[in-house]
């Protein structure tokens, strides 16, 4: 028998605006701040809650400090 791909497999994570506040340490009308003038790339929800993907987390944490945002181990 074969197996099942994975339903999972390939998708995308996303945070929410305090997630990533939390995660850059700013406040979320900061997050906001960023989303409204095109730096940080976002969506809403169908019942209207902000999104962030984690890979566009982790490209605006490089294109703006130089780092990832994972720890060296």
């Amino acid at each position: 028998m074969s197996e099942k791909p994975n339903p999972l497999e390939g998708r995308t994570e996303y945070v929410t605006v305090q997630e990533a506040a939390d995660h850059l340490r700013v406040s979320q009308s900061t997050i906001y701040r960023w989303i409204k003038i095109g730096a940080l790339k976002a969506f809403q929800t169908g019942y209207g809650a902000t999104r962030i993907a984690v890979a566009e987390l982790e490209r605006f944490i490089n294109a703006n400090t130089g780092l990832t945002g994972k720890k060296e181990e």
